[in-house]
């Protein structure tokens, strides 16, 4: 058989003669008949397999091109493209586009385009697990913009054809029972913890397509990237030479809005130095106790009192109730390394620690009693008087809100009305309370309340009429809500992880936003935090001098953690300019990799970015002519009656009606079109 012959054989008709052992074939066309031995069969197989997929491939159509519903956005659809593309062997995916790119919508497509082309069996479940204030969300999306009906469930036994599970749900889950599912997927994946990893993974085993979901994949440690990659690929000790984050690939997309904008959006970034005398004198006690390394508490302890009066209060309290072992624990953790100890004699820290309370060893040349004692004093001569004196950091706020009142008056008549609305970030529910009880038109969601109540006051505060037009909200929220219906976020708080912080931007920095400018006010502590200045020549030389001088600074901490991120993983957050420098994405890159993914579908009908939206423009043309061809296909029809209309389908296609109805990819065409 000649090479050119091989090639033909995908148009024969194929008998096996089970008395000779050979393959009977016959040309359709010339009716001509040829004999195959099992090894020639073997090579006609494969050829023909070949073939018919690429044949297949050829015809594929992409059916979200139908839905009216959602807005064409060629970037949108890439990731989908890379699941199914034949180098994807694993099925999996991670979208880790920036905050507000859509990685909702874009699995939505991911959904709709693995139900109508059949690749996942319909009596598979489709299992999503994502925070618990985003349920809610990811229903409501599902449902309006594709028609997909879902479950939000508490148990893996209520599961359904697509359900919703918290991780508070997952974690609680006794037993993790094996269900076979069609797709995964995990929405904010970096809170998959270690205590919800090993149960998450049993699911995760028996997932046919898997879906991944973070802006901010990494925080820097190696362990939160490799229990991803395990989560990504459903497989235990990964390789980390296997796969990496700096390099795209089918497994990871990663979109800047940027690349997607059409129009450019201007950042207004206000650092406010806040006077605050009294902090100084609580440095001057840290440093007594906290002079070694930095520790958690510390950060902490700074955060809490250059939060509010009452976190401060809160801090203070606290520490002066530690039983005084428990003060010696504290500050000799913080002024010892392990060498240290290992000079002791001790192997870890809980031998080390132990000793110290058996007064066993003595440590008067690390810190005496009596100094803890000045400490104490120290302390509580504090807590006894004003702790701030005048609260320059709440006039400072206040003064925003009325600037914001100002414009929003100016532009009632027109159509910002987002000017009204300001969400204020704070990190402790001390000072979210301290704030609602002192500003008249606020609304405050914390980790206190209840989902159900959490939805009903960021509904408040959504609606324009309200007159609750500043939110004070601690990290509860910082994830997957979009408030693109104002335009000015205040980091009354700052955060030492840049995670929360690139969260907190997005809010209101969606790709689609038609804002012209956007405000951040970031609260500093002169004299503790770096100026602009000096922020912007550390991100340029990386010089470590510049910010010695402020080792109690914020700052110092999250543009040490960037420099880890972007060194271990070519990720560089996009927090706000004078903290993480904005990446200028090359667009014609960004735009060639779309093309690279569209080819594998349609060929050298792709050329350019422009003939994406091209053939986007002729499908959608004959957008009722294929919708009609696969209701057909599923023998499903549909007549309009009197009162309303009326979807026929065979029995054994009732399983599709439990994905799709009315508002769906196909159906929706057919309905809100009077077809």
């Amino acid at each position: 058989m000649n090479s050119k012959n091989k090639e033909l054989y995908q148009n024969y008709e194929v008998k096996f003669d089970s008395k000779e052992g050979n393959y009977k074939v016959k040309d359709k066309e010339t009716e001509k008949k040829y004999v195959l031995n099992s090894e020639q069969f073997k090579i006609y197989k494969k050829i023909t397999k070949k073939n018919k997929e690429k044949h297949d491939k050829k015809n594929e159509e992409l059916v979200s091109f139908y839905n009216d519903m959602i807005t064409f956005q060629p970037f949108q659809y890439k990731p989908y493209l890379n699941l199914i593309s034949d180098e994807n062997k694993e099925k999996c995916i991670y979208i880790a586009d920036e905050v507000g790119v859509g990685k909702t919508f874009e699995t939505g497509i991911i959904l709709s385009e693995l139900l109508y082309s059949g690749r996942i069996d319909l009596r598979k479940r489709i299992l999503i697990i994502c925070p618990n204030m985003l349920c809610k969300k990811w229903q409501e999306v599902l449902n309006m913009f594709f028609g997909l009906s879902s479950t939000i469930i508490k148990d893996m036994k209520e599961s359904s054809n697509i359900s919703i599970i918290s991780f508070d749900s997952i974690s609680n889950c006794k037993n993790i029972e094996e269900v076979e599912l069609g797709v995964l997927i995990i929405d904010e994946a970096h809170n998959v913890s270690n205590a919800r990893h090993e149960k998450i993974m049993k699911i995760r085993e028996e997932s046919q397509y898997t879906i991944l979901l973070s802006a901010t994949p990494l925080s820097g440690r190696d362990k939160d990237l490799n229990k991803q990659i395990e989560l990504l690929f459903g497989k235990n000790n990964i390789n980390e030479n296997d796969f990496t984050f700096e390099i795209e690939s089918c497994y990871f997309n990663r979109t800047l809005k940027e690349e997607m904008r059409k129009e450019k959006v201007k950042w207004h970034i206000n650092n406010i130095l806040i006077q605050n005398d009294r902090l100084k004198d609580y440095i001057k006690i840290c440093e007594k106790i906290f002079n070694g390394r930095n520790t958690l508490r510390k950060f902490v302890g700074f955060n809490m009192i250059g939060s509010s009066v009452e976190a401060a209060k809160k801090y203070f309290d606290g520490f002066l109730n530690l039983e005084h072992s428990d003060i010696k624990k504290l500050i000799l953790e913080s002024k010892l390394n392990k060498e240290d100890i290992d000079e002791y004699g001790f192997e870890n820290w809980d031998e080390f620690l132990e000793n110290i309370c058996d007064e066993n060893i003595e440590i008067e040349d690390i810190i005496s009693n009596e100094e803890i004692n000045d400490v104490l004093i120290d302390i509580k001569k504090l807590v006894n008087e004003d702790i701030y004196g005048k609260d320059y950091k709440f006039e400072a706020l206040q003064k925003i809100i009325e600037e914001n009142k100002l414009k929003s008056l100016k532009n009632e008549d027109s159509e910002h009305e987002f000017y009204k609305k300001i969400v204020v970030f704070v990190n402790f529910n001390e000072t979210a309370h301290y704030l609602n009880d002192n500003i008249d038109n606020s609304i405050l969601i914390n980790g206190e309340i209840d989902i159900s109540e959490k939805w009903k006051r960021f509904n408040e505060f959504k609606n324009p009429k309200s007159g609750k037009d500043v939110l004070i909200i601690t990290n509860v929220a910082c994830e997957g809500q979009d408030m693109d219906f104002c335009n000015t976020i205040v980091n009354y708080d700052l955060t030492y992880n840049p995670i929360q912080l690139a969260q907190r931007k997005g809010r209101i920095d969606r790709f689609e936003v038609k804002k012209p400018d956007l405000f951040i006010y970031n609260f500093c502590i002169e004299n503790v935090d770096p100026s602009d200045e000096e922020i912007k020549e550390y991100i340029e030389t990386n010089d470590i001098n510049i910010l010695k001088k402020y080792k109690n600074s914020i700052y110092s901490v999250l543009l040490n953690k960037l420099q880890e991120i972007k060194k271990s993983t070519g990720i560089y957050y996009n927090i706000i300019d004078t903290i993480g420098k904005t990446i200028e994405s090359d667009e014609v890159i960004a735009k060639d990799k779309v093309v690279e993914v569209f080819k594998s579908m349609y060929g050298e009908e792709i050329s350019t970015f422009e003939s994406i939206e091209k053939i986007y423009m002729e499908q959608n043309k004959n957008k009722y002519k294929r919708a009609n061809k696969l209701l057909e296909e599923k023998k499903i029809s549909i007549e309009e009656k009197e009162d309303g209309i009326s979807i026929n389908s065979d029995k054994n296609n009732r399983e599709f009606l439990k994905y799709v109805y009315d508002g769906g990819t196909l159906n929706s065409h057919l309905i809100y079109n009077n077809k």
